[in-house]
């Protein structure tokens, strides 16, 4: 039987053979085959490390069983002998694991007084299932719900989680069992209009009214106000017809109260290639003749300047305006115009020129409607006077 606990212990903990520890809680029933006809239940804390094994256990008829024994982790397999404090003087049990480590099965010899043997079953605690040796069983291994991890029921009267109703408790039961009897007391209806709210038969149920005109509850929307009617009940008065609101539609425009709701005035115009969303206004539309944005190609620049720098911008050697021996300048094979602007210039659209500075001169490209902002190119002194290409 306490090889029966052990290897229930060994399957409850759900980890595969050879892991580091396999201790646990587990309800073995073992039913003898020859010798006195009994069937005995027990409750057993099972532990292992490496391949020894080692458990106690409380039984019914035999009493506490002490054994210790060793694992095959590769087989699945347990042995493991030992004593009773009554019933069985030398006690042996032999048995296997299930793939799925839920339950275990095997065989007992129990040497004594009365001599028997027999067979046994384990399986972990926490299932679900009231097994042999256990006192309760709710499905789950944690403390604090009225079952303990160990299988055994709380004192009742302890309290256990609460069900979320104001007029039950929540209290533990002899058998293990959360329950939630009716109380008596003060309570909330949730009820603006009433006062003095009573549990009754574990509902909460609604007092006196309060005095006609009490503010309750908030407006549908902007057209009404919401008062109690001395009976219990919030009511609605609804604003003037006309009053200004906002039906939360951004396609309607005037929005004014009517009946006390608040209703849309006339849709907004958006154009032909243009509809209305409720909450986004205006958006692009397809169809006939309604096109997407326009896309420009961008224009090539020349750019006539002296050797130096491009004012404002930061000392690189990419971007330094060199001359060369052939007396070409370099600007435009090593910084483009667009690399550093950061193709401002080419967005603009501006027509095909070639722009002749002197020193001290700039050149502006002012954006048209839409476009990027103003880019400035400056000449500054230099030794001599070229043309980027």
């Amino acid at each position: 039987m306490l090889a029966v606990h052990l290897a229930i212990l060994f399957c409850g903990a759900h980890v595969a053979f050879g892991a580091t520890n396999l201790s646990g809680k587990w309800g073995v029933r073992a039913q003898t085959t020859s010798g006195p006809t009994t069937t005995v239940g027990c409750l057993a804390d099972i532990s292992q490390s490496g391949t020894a094994l080692s458990f106690t256990a409380s039984c019914t008829l035999i009493g506490a069983v002490t054994l210790t024994g060793t694992i095959d982790a590769a087989a699945g397999t347990f042995t493991a002998s030992g004593h009773s404090e009554s019933f069985c003087s030398s006690l042996t049990i032999d048995g296997s694991v299930a793939p799925d480590g839920a339950t275990f099965t095997g065989t007992f010899n129990c040497l004594g007084p009365f001599p028997a043997s027999g067979t046994f079953f384990g399986s972990h605690c926490g299932n679900g299932i009231l097994d042999p040796g256990e006192e309760c069983d709710d499905g789950n291994v944690f403390d604090g719900d009225c079952c303990s991890s160990s299988c055994k029921p709380a004192n009742p009267g302890e309290w256990c989680p609460d069900d979320g109703n104001i007029c039950t408790d929540d209290v533990c039961d002899s058998a293990g069992n959360c329950v939630h009897p009716p109380r008596s007391g003060p309570c909330d209806d949730a009820n603006e209009c009433t006062a003095a709210d009573m549990c009754a038969n574990g509902s909460c149920t609604p007092g006196v009214p309060v005095p006609a005109g009490t503010p309750c509850g908030a407006p549908i929307d902007l057209c009404g106000t919401s008062r109690c009617d001395g009976l219990g009940a919030c009511v609605q008065d609804p604003a003037p017809d006309g009053v200004a609101c906002n039906d939360g539609d951004v396609c309607t425009t005037g929005d004014t109260c009517r009946g006390g709701s608040c209703v849309g005035g006339p849709s907004m115009s958006c154009g032909p290639c243009h509809t209305c969303d409720p909450q986004q206004g205006c958006i692009p539309a397809s169809g006939r003749g309604c096109h997407g944005p326009r896309v420009r190609r961008p224009r090539k620049v020349r750019i006539d300047c002296h050797d130096g720098t491009i004012e404002n911008q930061p000392a690189d050697p990419l971007c330094d305006v060199d001359r060369t021996a052939d007396g070409s300048c370099t600007f435009a094979s090593r910084c483009p115009l667009c690399a550093f602007a950061g193709c401002l210039i080419a967005c603009f659209e501006e027509p095909r020129f070639t722009s002749m500075l002197k020193v001290g001169e700039h050149l502006v490209f002012r954006r048209r409607a839409g476009r990027p902002k103003v880019v400035v190119i400056r000449c500054l002194p230099a030794l001599a006077r070229t043309t980027a290409p």
